[in-house]
């Protein structure tokens, strides 16, 4: 990558490129670096709208790249940027009813996606899961 990243999230887009997407260097990122197997290089792509850190990517069944959660200035956050890798560009999405930064995410049978676990600011780790459809 062309920017050293710690707390990245990385998805496989519809396209086949691997992103790395946000993360810290020596501030928040909201750039985004898609890998191309293929030809072994790395480009730059548009930045999502929001840094963040410590948050997890899931491509979902419509075939978008979607950033949840997270952290921001030592806070969790609540927000979803989606990534359409066809338009080159982020638009947000509902956020989460719980701000969660160290979760994981997954795409069920049911097609939803689901925010798992994580650490809220108030209350500490969590033990809840949220779903929502693209």
């Amino acid at each position: 990558m062309t920017t050293p990243r710690d707390g990245l999230a990385a998805a496989t887009g519809p396209d086949g490129r691997i992103y790395a997407i946000g993360g810290f260097d020596t501030d928040y990122l909201s750039s985004v670096e898609a890998y191309d197997v293929a030809t072994n290089s790395w480009t730059h792509v548009a930045s999502m709208v929001h840094p963040r850190y410590t948050f997890a990517a899931v491509t979902g069944p419509d075939k978008q790249i979607y950033a949840i959660g997270g952290e921001f200035r030592f806070a969790s956050v609540n927000t979803v940027e989606v990534y359409n890798t066809a338009t080159n560009s982020w638009s947000s999405a509902a956020p989460m009813t719980t701000p969660r930064r160290q979760l994981a995410a997954a795409v069920g049978k049911d097609g939803r996606i689901y925010a798992i676990g994580g650490i809220d600011n108030l209350t500490g780790p969590l033990a809840t899961v949220e779903a929502f459809s693209p």
